[in-house]
Parts: structure tokens; sequence; C-alpha cells
């Protein structure tokens, strides 16, 4: 059973160091090829490992001829070139960069004579632009044209009042005529009728008094009459609207 095991310890011995030399060669044979393509302008640092022990390893540089260099004396050089090197590369993709952004700017920006490139799509300018895009591509923009329409102040007849209607009483007059007695004075309306005047006339005379009168002609108010003055006013015009001055589209805005 001892037996078994350690031919089979032998065996894996055996296959990590086969494995070990193939990694060693396999390192020569690139290493080799390196040396053979490199020229002594690029002079690139090829960097060998050597493995000492499971644990530690050493990295040694060689030069272009295939001279060993030490690590402490060539860190100053190495990271010089290292330096070189990165500054090459960025200058490369710095100069790849501008060369994209010229082509990308070269292909946004308008030829000479596209008069669709000078301005943005949706851009108009009123009065009679022309816009590069959108629905109006082709048309000029016009502005909405008004016009003014003057209206007048409009008025209406208004009836205005100077004067109440009212009523009075007027008194309505007759002539009359009354007989005056020269005996004692006394007035009779003997207008219509004289009865009266003759009886008193005869009395006098019965009582020895005598006679005489004399017939006076007068104005008399004898009744009254109702007037009813009527309502007095007139016209005259009202203002019923200020004039004024209306905004009136004659054609709209737009593309055509």
């Amino acid at each position: 059973m001892m037996k078994v095991k350690n031919k089979k310890i032998i065996a894996i011995i055996a296959v990590v160091l086969i494995a070990i030399l193939a990694i060693v060669l396999a390192m020569l044979f690139t290493r080799c090829g390196n040396h053979s393509s490199a020229t002594p302008d690029q002079a690139q640092a090829t960097t060998a490992t050597i493995a000492k022990s499971d644990t530690t390893s050493t990295q040694l540089s060689t030069d272009a001829s295939g001279k060993v260099i030490d690590p402490t004396t060539a860190k100053a050089d190495g990271d010089t070139s290292v330096k070189a090197t990165e500054a090459k590369a960025s200058d490369t993709s710095s100069k790849s960069d501008s060369t994209s952004s010229k082509s990308d700017s070269s292909s946004a920006s308008p030829k000479s004579g596209d008069s669709s490139g000078g301005s943005s799509g949706n851009a108009s300018t009123s009065g009679g632009s022309t816009s590069g895009g959108g629905s109006g591509s082709g048309k000029t923009y016009h502005e909405a044209v008004y016009k003014t329409v003057h209206h007048d102040a409009e008025y209406e007849n208004v009836y205005v009042v100077d004067q109440e209607t009212y009523s009075y009483e007027e008194p309505v007059y007759e002539k009359r005529v009354y007989t005056v007695c020269h005996v004692c004075g006394a007035e009779f309306d003997t207008s219509y009728d004289d009865s009266a005047f003759s009886a008193h006339d005869k009395a006098h005379m019965l009582a020895g008094e005598g006679s005489g009168y004399h017939n006076d002609i007068r104005r008399v108010q004898v009744s009254t009459n109702t007037v009813n003055v009527p309502e007095e006013g007139h016209y005259e015009k009202k203002l019923v609207k200020a004039a004024w001055d209306e905004k009136v589209l004659v054609k709209e805005a737009g593309w055509y």
C-alpha cells in the first residue's frame, strides 16, 4: 500500500516538473522571437521571470542585445522609457480624437450655398423670412394683416321734461246790470229779472219818499273753470356709446 502511494507522489512530481520545464522553454522561445523582431529604434526591454521557489521570483531586464540589466541601475531609465512610451501613445490618441472631431464637425456643418443650413429648422423671421425646415419649408412666413375700422359715437333722442303737468282754477266773468236806488242806495242785479227792484221802488213811493235809480254795467265772477296745463319738455341727443376704433383681422399669419 505504501508503494502505491509513493508511486502516485512520484508521478505527480514528475508531471509538475514537466509542466515547469514546458513553461520555461515557452518563455525562452518567446524571448528569442522578440529579439529577432526587435529593431534598434524600438529598444524595448523584455522581462524574464525566473522561478527560484514556490513563493519568490526575480525579474531581470534585458536590452535589445540580450544583455542583462541590473534592476537597481535601470529603474530610472526604465521609468523614462515607460513615460516616453505613454506620452507617445497619449499623443497618438489625441491626434485620433482630433481627427474624429474634425470629421464630425465637417459632416454637421452645412455646405456652401445650402440655404437650409444657415438657421435652425423651426426658426422664422416675421415680415417675409424663409424657414429652413418644418411645415414652412420652401414658403415665406407672413405676419397677420390688420386694418383699423373707426366707429362713430352712437346717440339716441331722449325726451327731457321741462315742466310737469298741472292744473288750476280760472274764474269765469259775466257782464251784469245792477240797478242802484237813489233813495236808499240799494243795488239790485236786474240783468235777468228787475221785479225785485220794482217792488223796492214802489215801496219808497207809497211811503212818500219818492223814487229814483240808475243802472251800472259790471264784470262779475259767476264761476270758476279748471284749466289743465300739459307737460312741457324737449328732445335732446344722449350719448349711448362713445366713438371707438376696432382692429379687424384681414389676413391670418402663416406660411404661404
